[in-house]
């Protein structure tokens, strides 16, 4: 037993004797104050006269003198014949002086009417009064008294107890806050541990019983918990060294931590990110007699912090990438649309038939690389269609199997209809699929699950983004190598690759796209993996608010590159705005080729100009093609505002590298009658042309 254990103890048997004491003496006073028991007065400790209870032992007595109440008698006429240490003490003047004095010298002058009404109403029963009691030094204190009228054959006297207010005030403050403290350590959500000078845990919060799996009391801290020092944000004490583990004896040294980020192990080799602060219990000779520690668990802030740097990385290469793609786009849209018109001139069967359809195949692939940039720049948007999922999941079950590869399909038949963009999606989904596929080069079961999920009572410590509500969960579950620890956190990174690096693979950009595609249509991706195990992503998608189900609109196939020329009844105009030469002269091109008249300008000043000369010629324009982004002039957008004013019922058509941009996702609302994306090629720009002109 150590030494503050011992005088814990001890203490406690003394206050247990003296609650014993004090229970006596208050069955004592009160038969004084009922006036059961008779009394007489008797020479008392130098020589001054005190009143004695006849039949009541000594020791009773005694304990009247050592009571934390002030006892006093009085005689009739108000002298002082008896008062114990106590009431000596709040008087504030020595124990000689009071006997024999009158204690009227001693009530506060306000008070003595309401004293004297005591004395009376004592005369007959008990009574209480509060009145303020003069000291020695001046001042006064406030005390709760208490009367009674004892009477015997010999003499007749008051015997008053007095509480000092202001100290009972205290006592119970003193008790209120150490309840307080207790339960609050007791009921906290954090780890508290409160330990003694050796280290031993003496007190800790109901949870710390959780973290350990047992009780944990009497045993010595470093026994229990092994804490690892991530990094320590200050330290209060002088010139302290550095750690690289935490242990009791630190702070009972007297170092002091505090906002220290550490690692604490538990069972199966895991560990929880906490926040850290331990400090010194000091007595009043700065003795060190304990210490308390206190452990955050800041898991969630860590994931949280983990979920932002992704989209700060996210945003980051954004801002590198908008701008590149746009342009490499307009270079891809003139090297595909000539690609596609000399495609029709050749025997795709002859040699020169061939290299064209591989060069159109790299071609198809830039595009594809392009679209992951663009995807991953800020301020796109998808061009959502509600409907359901189930359709493309069809589509990437075919695509499955053409990667040969085992495939366990399982979906719920009323599955829910979502609003999402299908070319995205597509894309998305299928990017997952691959990395399926390339975790298991030995083969494997690649299962894909789709379903109905309710996210409710979000717990507040859940990392998960996920709003409460209804959704779409989207699992892709492979039986590959899993993904070790030190990656998981990074899979998502533009960029981040384990994979040899090259045109077809290891560009890091498949994931990353993924996840950005996911988060612009309110969903969220998540990965769980455990290596030689396997990986499993689920994908949650918000179900659309509509509780119908609506099969999607198909999106457009585009057939076999056509040669025919556009059947009309008589030819259409079409103006093309463009900034760039070579893509007005390869526009022109093919929409002649399609059997259309063509006038090209290079910006949205020129656009309308030339659609207002028209329409007064009498040989308007049956549909105008506008580029969204022009350098240094008027765009698509603010164009076709000018042109619905000169002729509400323009057909026209929006068209830009950035296929995201708001006006492309929501084209209907900003004017146009359609989209086209760059690069096209000529069988995109006859598809899209019937569809507006028709």
């Amino acid at each position: 037993m150590t030494d503050l254990e011992r005088r814990i103890e001890q203490l406690t048997l003394e206050k247990e004797e003296l609650l014993a004491r004090l229970q006596e003496a208050q069955e004592t006073l009160d038969a004084i104050r009922s006036g059961e028991v008779d009394g007489l007065v008797v020479d008392g400790p130098e020589g001054q006269q005190i009143f004695v209870l006849q039949g009541v032992d000594y020791s009773y007595r005694m304990l009247i003198e050592e009571m934390h109440e002030g006892v006093i008698s009085l005689a009739k006429d108000g002298t002082i014949m008896y008062a114990n240490k106590f009431m000596a003490g709040m008087l504030g003047v020595p124990l000689k002086k009071i006997i024999g004095s009158l204690l009227d010298q001693y009530i506060h002058e306000h008070d003595v009417p309401a004293y004297e009404a005591l004395l009376k109403r004592s005369e007959t029963g008990c009574s209480f009064a509060g009145v303020r009691f003069k000291t020695g030094d001046g001042g006064f204190v406030p005390v709760y008294l208490s009367a009674n009228r004892i009477s015997n054959e010999n003499m007749s006297i008051f015997c008053l107890v007095g509480t000092d207010f202001v100290m009972k005030v205290q006592h119970e403050k003193i008790l209120v806050e150490e309840r307080l403290s207790r339960s609050i350590i007791d009921q906290s959500t954090d780890v508290i541990i409160v330990c003694d000078a050796r280290g031993k845990i003496i007190r800790v919060s109901r949870v710390v019983f959780d973290l350990v799996g047992r009780n944990c009391l009497n045993e010595r801290f470093d026994d229990v918990f092994r804490i690892h020092i991530d990094k320590c944000k200050e330290k209060l004490s002088n010139n302290p060294p550095e750690f690289e583990s935490f242990t009791i004896d630190h702070v009972i040294k007297g170092e002091t931590f505090h906002f220290c980020e550490v690692s604490v192990e538990k069972s199966g080799n895991s560990a929880t990110p906490s926040l850290l602060s331990a400090t010194p219990l000091l007595d009043g000779s700065e003795q060190v007699v304990g210490c308390i520690v206190n452990l955050t668990d800041i898991s969630r802030r860590k994931q949280i912090e983990q979920q932002l740097r992704q989209i700060h990385k996210i945003e980051a290469i954004s801002t590198l990438t908008g701008g590149i793609a746009h342009d490499y786009n307009n270079l891809l849209a003139i090297i595909m649309g000539n690609l596609s018109m000399a495609q029709e001139d050749i025997d795709p069967h002859s040699l020169m038939g061939g290299l064209l359809h591989e060069i159109e195949q790299a071609s198809l692939k830039a595009r594809d690389l392009t679209h992951q940039f663009l995807t991953l720049s800020q301020g796109g948007h998808p061009r959502k269609e509600r409907g359901s999922i189930q359709s493309l999941l069809k589509e990437i079950q075919g695509q499955a199997q053409a990667h040969e590869a085992s495939t366990v399909f399982s979906i719920q038949d009323d599955l829910r209809p979502v609003e999402f963009d299908s070319r995205q999606m597509h894309y998305a989904i299928n990017n997952v699929l691959t990395n399926a596929v390339e975790a298991m080069p030995q083969g494997g079961t690649i299962t894909i699950q789709a379903e109905n999920k309710i996210i409710e009572n979000q717990d507040k410590d859940s990392a998960s983004p996920l709003k409460e509500g209804k959704y779409v969960k989207i699992s892709i579950k492979d039986e590959g190598r899993g993904i070790p620890e030190k990656h998981l956190n990074r899979i998502f990174d533009p960029y981040f690759s384990t994979k040899e690096k090259g045109v077809q693979k290891g560009m890091g950009l498949g994931l990353a796209t993924a996840y950005a595609i996911v988060e612009k249509h309110g969903g969220h991706i998540m990965v769980n993996s455990t290596t030689g195990v396997g990986t499993t992503v689920s994908i949650y998608l918000p179900a659309s608010a509509a509780e119908s189900d609506v099969q999607r609109a198909e999106r457009p196939e585009l057939g076999p590159q056509s040669t025919i020329i556009n059947q009309q009844s008589s030819i259409q105009r079409v103006l093309v705005m463009d900034d760039e030469e070579m893509l007005r002269t390869l526009a022109q091109k093919m929409l002649e080729r399609l059997g259309y008249e063509v006038e090209t300008v290079k910006d949205g000043a020129e656009a309308i100009e030339t659609y207002k000369k028209h329409m007064g010629s009498g040989e308007p324009f049956g549909g105008v093609i506008l580029d969204l982004t022009i350098k240094g002039g008027m765009g698509g957008a603010q164009a076709i505002k000018e042109l619905i004013k000169i002729d509400p019922g323009v057909k026209a058509i929006v068209c830009s590298g950035y296929f995201n941009d708001p006006a492309m996702a929501h084209f209907e609302e900003h004017g146009f009658r359609g989209a086209m994306a760059k690069p096209y090629q000529i069988a995109d720009l006859e598809h899209v042309l019937k569809k507006v002109l028709r």
